[in-house]
């Protein structure tokens, strides 16, 4: 699941930030979907895959390194596929699953032709999902972490999908950012070495709102 933002401008999101479990948030998605690319897009300027991508190709010039294109890629949180598309502009043209529980959304990205496995699970909180440990060469993860349902606390299981020696990057609302236990989760996961941090930065959400992009390396 992908988030929107409440804005008084765009009044039918603003139910989105009165629910309050993961359950909630997913009924909202079903009611939504066929409203999600149109108005994230057009109306708000949604710019979260393409600058989610663009960290991660940064880190590779930085750092010397190059994710593979034909790598296996999970995008959690796919929603109706904009994060999929954005990584075969970038020329990853392995297999890349999806982590997306709303059926709705995922009719969207069905159509386009990028995912080759869907997993349904919610992502809770000190609970696993069904995707199998140390199993994805990148996993990205765009505009799904918030303060009311995917919280701090799931950052460990995201991590957990990836592989030894594989890299994620993570771009959602510095809102929540700001507001949860995200960094301070992170730096547990750093200080137990199970991740280094290749960057963390801000960068541009929406219509002049600020996200918190970050590419990790699983150790």
């Amino acid at each position: 699941m992908t988030e929107m933002t409440a804005d008084i401008k765009w009044m039918w999101k603003n139910e989105l930030y009165t629910t309050k479990s993961a359950p909630e948030e997913l009924a909202y998605y079903e009611r939504t979907a066929k409203d999600y690319e149109p108005e994230f897009r057009r109306n708000l300027k949604y710019c979260g895959p393409e600058v989610c991508m663009q960290s991660l190709l940064d880190c590779e010039q930085q750092f010397g390194f190059t994710v593979p294109r034909n790598c296996r890629v999970l995008d959690v949180g796919a929603g109706t596929g904009l994060s999929g598309e954005a990584l075969r502009r970038a020329s990853f043209n392995g297999q890349i699953d999806a982590l997306e529980p709303s059926d709705n959304m995922f009719s969207h990205a069905q159509s386009k032709h990028i995912y080759s496995h869907r997993y349904t699970d919610l992502i809770l909180p000190n609970k696993e999902t069904s995707v199998p440990s140390c199993s994805y060469d990148l996993v990205i993860s765009i505009a799904v972490f918030n303060t009311r349902s995917t919280t701090s606390d799931c950052l460990s299981e995201v991590t957990r999908m990836a592989k030894h020696g594989g890299y994620l990057s993570i771009y959602f609302n510095k809102i929540h950012w700001d507001q949860g236990c995200f960094k301070d989760r992170l730096l547990e996961l750093v200080a137990e070495k199970h991740v280094q941090i290749l960057s963390l930065e801000y960068k541009p959400y929406y219509e002049g709102n600020v996200a918190v992009s970050f590419v990790l390396k699983k150790l």
